[in-house]
């Protein structure tokens, strides 16, 4: 898969998580904006290469 960090702009990444989850169904009233899109960029910009499984479960347990 295509790494998409450098290619959208935050307001875009929002936009993007929102409607993917609006067209699964989910309902909560919560929705991704881009302050929240700065702050996992900003706490991943030193990760190299994409996640592994393992390293996702342990980030999200359940």
């Amino acid at each position: 898969m295509t790494p998409y960090g450098g290619m959208l702009n935050d307001v875009e990444i929002a936009a993007v998580g929102n409607y993917i989850r609006n067209a699964f169904g989910n309902t909560v009233s919560v929705q991704l904006t881009p302050d929240m899109v700065k702050t996992v960029r900003e706490k991943t910009k030193d990760k190299q290469g994409f996640y592994t499984p393992d390293e996702l479960l342990k980030m999200h347990p359940n």
